[in-house]
This record gives structure tokens, C-alpha cells and sequence, in this order.
């Protein structure tokens, strides 16, 4: 499994700065749907009884 997805931030902010709305929208597409991919993955693996490792 190969995954290279997500979103970037559009604006530049310190942390002072820091809008968590923004934070957590980007947090959860890129985080969040790597997860979401590793446990389909690893589903898949398990249940063709794939050997290996993510």
C-alpha cells in the first residue's frame, strides 16, 4: 500500500497565531484518512492472507 494524499495549510500563521478550526480540518483529511486507508489495507492483507507489514 503506497499512501500520498492530504491537504496543505493555505495561510502562514504562528503558533500564537494558530487557527484550530484550520488545524483541525487539516489534522483529520491527513491523519485521518491515512488511517482510514491503513485499515482497509489491512483488512485486505488479512483476509487474502497477504504476509507482510504496513
Amino acid at each position: 500500500m503506497f499512501d500520498n494524499c492530504g491537504i496543505v495549510s493555505n495561510t502562514v500563521q504562528t503558533v500564537l497565531e494558530l487557527d484550530f478550526a484550520a488545524f483541525d480540518r487539516l489534522f483529520t483529511i491527513n491523519v485521518g484518512g491515512m488511517a482510514a486507508c491503513l485499515k482497509h489495507a489491512a483488512r485486505a492483507m488479512v483476509e487474502l492472507n497477504v504476509i507482510g507489514n504496513i
